[in-house]
């Protein structure tokens, strides 16, 4: 019994070491968002006391630094569509010592994830791929311009928050889906249904006034 007790004692001691010490603070890095120009990414808040910043790296080069340990998210703007890219995150306590790192290869075109900021489909980077379920989330807005083409497959869109009124947008795939948005407006859209998914050109659920309007023959 004693050594067992020995032993727990030890154990005990050695969690305590590495959680203090930060070892055991280890962080995640993921891509919340992924579009045609534009990365999302997220990592986990580093919880050890002894923290001082964070930094973030793109292929090696230095693209930010945040010393609030609250602040754990950075928005990638202006990258090249089809393009890879390697992130690096990296914490470092008082000292300047590194105290932990992740990494995420992310590849832009492959368009998925939860839109968290007002977002803009561009015509000049059309079309946009969905490779994975897009969602726009509460308090967001995406706004698909005119000439876009959305490639949908068997993904979906799903707008907790606001998509903007499309004008001259073709989807191709399962259609659109919408729900509870009162007076929304499409205008000369194009709809490619999925046949053999029996999926739905459009799908209005409780858009009261909503109108529907194609471009004349």
């Amino acid at each position: 019994m004693k050594k067992i007790n020995l032993t727990l004692v030890l154990l005990i001691l050695s969690a305590a070491f590495f959680c203090t010490s930060g070892v055991a603070s280890a962080i995640s890095l993921n891509d919340v968002y992924v579009g045609n120009t534009v990365v999302h990414l997220e990592w986990s808040e580093y919880w050890s006391t002894d923290f001082s910043y964070y930094k973030l790296y793109r292929d090696d080069t230095l693209i930010y630094i945040e010393p609030n340990r609250d602040t754990t998210f950075y928005d990638d703007w202006g990258l090249s569509k089809g393009s890879t890219y390697n992130y690096k995150i990296e914490v470092y306590n008082e000292a300047d010592v590194l105290m932990d790192s992740r990494t995420k290869s992310v590849t832009t075109g492959n368009v998925h994830g939860t839109i968290t900021l007002d977002t803009k489909w561009r015509s000049e980077t059309s079309p946009y791929n969905l490779t994975g379920t897009v969602t726009v989330a509460e308090n967001a807005t995406l706004t698909i311009e005119k000439g876009v083409t959305v490639n949908r497959g068997k993904r979906v869109i799903n707008i907790d928050g606001t998509l903007a009124p499309l004008d001259g947008v073709t989807w191709n795939g399962i259609g659109l889906d919408l729900s509870d948005h009162d007076g929304y407006s499409i205008t000369n859209c194009v709809f490619h249904n999925d046949k053999y998914n029996c999926g739905f050109g459009i799908w209005l659920y409780q858009c009261n006034n909503s109108v529907i309007v194609s471009s004349p023959n």
